[in-house]
């Protein structure tokens, strides 16, 4: 199953064709924020199973959930955009919630600036942004491979 992940894409969608071209099985699709509404444009282009949660930019949004524990494959995978767990400064806040959900995966966003780290058996993984790249970062998005193994892989738009 390959899942793409999605993160603070501020209203700009005009780069998911350029993931469909790259990217056309994919089976999932994973928002993590800033801005909920670019999920209905994704949607047009990747109509598969699509989860999202608000971000801080998305105060206008009642019905997003900020956060989500979902079950893939077997795995338990727990969303939040990040800000309400201070991720632009450290990933321990993040870590614990995830431990306190026994969740094997958390997937966040919020600082724009991709990462991948598994740490005591929880992967933290933040895609970056497609659109606002920062830190030095390039503009990013995540794809997840769950099979047999679960891969983590962060790539940058051309």
């Amino acid at each position: 199953m390959k899942i793409l992940v999605l993160s603070d894409t501020h209203g700009n969608t005009k780069f998911l064709n350029k993931i469909k071209e790259r990217f056309n099985n994919i089976h999932m699709v994973i928002h993590l924020g800033d801005n909920t509404k670019d999920v209905e444009m994704t949607r047009k282009v990747f109509p598969v199973d699509i989860y999202n949660v608000k971000g801080n930019c998305d105060f206008r949004d009642s019905e997003t959930p900020e956060e989500q524990l979902i079950n893939i494959k077997g795995k338990r995978v727990f969303l939040t955009h990040g800000h309400n767990y201070s991720v632009k400064s450290h990933l321990n806040t993040l870590y614990y919630r995830a431990k306190e959900l026994d969740a094997e995966i958390a997937l966040f966003g919020h600082s724009h600036v991709p990462e991948s780290i598994n740490y005591d058996g929880v992967q933290l993984f933040n895609p970056g942004s497609p659109v606002l790249p920062r830190g030095g970062s390039k503009k990013s998005f995540g794809i997840i491979d769950i099979n047999d193994e679960v891969t983590f892989n962060i790539y940058n738009l051309k």
